[in-house]
């Protein structure tokens, strides 16, 4: 038996009591665990924490790490846009192989009470963990599973007293509590195993979610028997990053790779890179396509921040629908971009948007059209730049009233719509009343939250850690100190270079969990946001209005893109289905059917049937690949390649 199966346990959905019970009721929960050395460990005893003792000035156990620069990673020669990254079980071999050229770019090991460090057969590496950075941390990110509380305080006070930094601390759901101490640590970062689970439904998916989150993690490991599409697409949504233990064949891989996972974690690393690099293209490679996030809805059709313009953007395909909360006098959550009810409503401009109760702001319709302000000047699209010239509801000035959440989650809550729901209040007492709603209605699975408000990301770190966190902020400094500031980070990597810059962005997002949502003109490049996906971190460009931006991030693969145009997307193809085969020769295979963003289904008669593996009885392991134009209002602004998922082809 391997180290992934040693423990296995039921599940209880912990986001429903996240906050009141702290995972109280996880530690009735059975489940299997990596860890190789959970053999003679005790729990500690005592109340005082070992960090909080005289420190011993014992150089060898403790060496000032504190100056130890972020992994430089190996990158394998592929075509894909944000390749998954590869994770490595370390064997015997782990001190000799970070040396190689070709390496993993993280390594799990496994940790005892003594900090003595373990392969993931149980075999000793090395008996100091101290050792086993410096040899090996300068250029792969080690990643420490843990089993036990006495383990966990061990770290804990090696992690403080050494300062060293870019690591991850893992372990089950079992012990989340024990992940999420050491990883409240600056640049240590939680990861939860789930890869025992074996089925999935809501509950579970929101468990492994809000527990992560908790953890202080953003990387969720499941098994690869499990990480179908929908699941991992499913996850990413909310702001998780996914990765899979995977078998160490080129058909697992593959597949994985084509399902838009976001990492691996296999006993073969070089096959792991031997698989990715059959994706070499002459155009990037998506196997991950961006979810497209309508900017308000959609308001180069409609009034933003309307029911109309969110089911605009639907209709159109977009994966998810960016909406502005406010928390009005009488603690009722509604959708409304600006502090000032002046510039859409007959209101005081001397006064906020929260300074009044919701029956007043209901109370009075949108101002169509005044000289400074209403909603064909003031819209995030005015409307002489709208698609049609003019906003759906404009000739007849259709009256629309600041809509509530609750419509929204009533709306659509039966579809497939994610809500990006961005707190604009500034006011902390808005988490708690938008939790309950969420659970109230049963709806936590569409949405993700975003800000932002330091004050807000402050108070999701503290009182609500199980909520995924945006972090929406700018390269340029900014004299708001409650706005989000990435720094310069291309400054950073001119001068320091790229795990420089790696270390400023992390760290100044780690603080809060977040994931980075940036203004999409802030400056920073695709080497340096591989380099932090490789950590777990995934990016959220905001908000495109020209189409040549938006095409070329969307051709670099980041995670998802605002924009005030969800239409530009709506007849890209983003899939491609496909099914075992037997033909008379690989000529006579039918071609596939593609399936655009808005869910129309085309033949693709240019798609090539590309062999990957050779099986027994003539039988091909075959992917289907297709050169794809991205095309926005009739105009090409570039290629990319799209591949299936692996079929068989049988001769006939």
């Amino acid at each position: 038996m391997n180290n992934l199966e040693k423990e296995s346990r039921a599940f209880l959905p912990i986001y429903k009591r996240a906050r009141l019970l702290a995972f109280i009721s996880l530690g009735a929960l059975l489940f299997l665990s990596l860890s190789a050395c959970n053999s003679g460990m005790t729990e500690a005893t005592g109340t005082k924490e070992p960090w909080q003792t005289e420190i011993v000035n014992n150089s060898l156990k403790y060496p000032d790490l504190s100056e130890m620069s972020y992994s430089g990673l190996y990158e394998p020669d592929t075509s894909i846009a944000m390749a998954p990254t590869v994770a490595w079980k370390a064997d015997g071999q782990a001190i000799d192989i970070a040396d190689r050229d070709v390496r993993p770019q993280v390594v799990f090991v496994w940790l005892d009470k003594d900090l003595k460090v373990y392969d993931r057969d149980g075999g000793l590496i090395t008996v100091n963990l101290s050792d086993y950075v410096t040899s090996t941390a300068k250029n792969a990110i080690p990643s420490f599973y843990i089993s036990d509380k006495e383990t966990a305080e061990e770290l804990k006070l090696w992690l403080t007293r050494t300062g060293f930094k870019d690591c991850f601390v893992c372990s089950s759901p079992l012990n989340s509590e024990l992940v999420k101490d050491v990883a409240d640590l600056p640049d240590v970062r939680g990861m939860l195993d789930y890869s025992a689970v074996k089925t999935v439904n809501k509950d579970t998916l929101l468990d492994m979610v809000a527990a992560t989150n908790d953890a202080h993690g953003k990387v969720i490991l499941i098994g690869e028997d499990i990480a179908s599409r929908g699941l991992i697409r499913k996850l990413q949504s909310l702001g998780s990053t996914v990765w899979a233990v995977s078998d160490s064949d080129t058909k697992s891989l593959v597949t994985l790779y084509a399902r838009g996972i976001n990492g691996v974690l296999v006993d073969d690393y070089e096959a792991a890179y031997r698989s990715e690099e059959l994706f070499n293209d002459s155009e990037p490679t998506l196997l991950r396509v961006p979810f497209i996030i309508g900017h308000r809805g959609d308001p180069s059709n409609y009034v933003e921040n309307t029911l109309d313009s969110a089911w605009g953007a639907y209709n159109e395909g977009a994966d998810s629908i960016e909406s502005d909360l406010h928390l009005s006098s009488d603690n009722e959550i509604f959708i409304y971009h600006d502090d000032y009810p002046w510039l859409f409503l007959s209101l005081s401009y001397e006064k906020n948007v929260e300074d009044y109760p919701i029956d007043v702001l209901r109370s009075r319709v949108f101002i169509w059209e005044h000289q400074f302000r209403g909603i064909t000047t003031v819209n995030a699209v005015p409307a002489a730049k709208s698609k049609n010239g003019m906003l759906f509801g404009q000739e007849e000035e259709k009256e629309y009233v600041v809509p509530l959440l609750s419509e929204y989650i009533g709306d659509f809550k039966n579809t497939s719509i994610i809500h990006n729901a961005e707190i604009k209040s500034t006011n902390p007492d808005i988490l708690g009343i938008y939790e309950d709603m969420l659970d109230s209605n049963d709806c936590r699975d569409q949405f993700n939250t975003i800000t932002f408000n330091t004050v807000i990301l402050d108070a999701m770190y503290k009182d609500h850690p199980e909520l995924s966190a945006g972090a929406l902020g700018y390269a340029e400094d900014s004299d708001n100190e409650k706005m989000p500031y990435y720094g310069d980070l291309t400054a950073t990597k001119e001068a320091s270079g790229t795990e420089a810059a790696v270390a400023q962005l992390c760290g100044y997002l780690d603080k809060w969990n977040a994931t980075m949502n940036p203004d999409h003109t802030s400056c920073y490049d695709e080497e340096i946001i591989l380099a932090a996906s490789r950590r777990g971190l995934t990016i959220w460009p905001w908000t495109y209005s020209e189409p040549e931006a938006f095409a070329a991030d969307y051709l670099k693969s980041y995670t998802g893109l605002t924009t005030n145009y969800p239409w530009w997307a709506s007849d890209l193809i983003v899939e491609i289905d496909s099914t075992d085969v037997t033909a008379a020769s690989v000529e006579d295979i039918s071609k596939p059917v593609g399936i655009t963003q808005d869910g129309q289904r085309i033949e693709l008669y240019n798609a090539v049937a590309v062999p990957v593996d050779y099986l027994n009885d003539g039988q091909i392991l075959m992917i289907w690949k297709y050169k794809a134009r991205m095309t926005i209002d009739n105009h090409n602004y570039g290629y990319y390649y799209l591949y299936s998922e692996p079929f068989v082809y049988t001769p006939a």
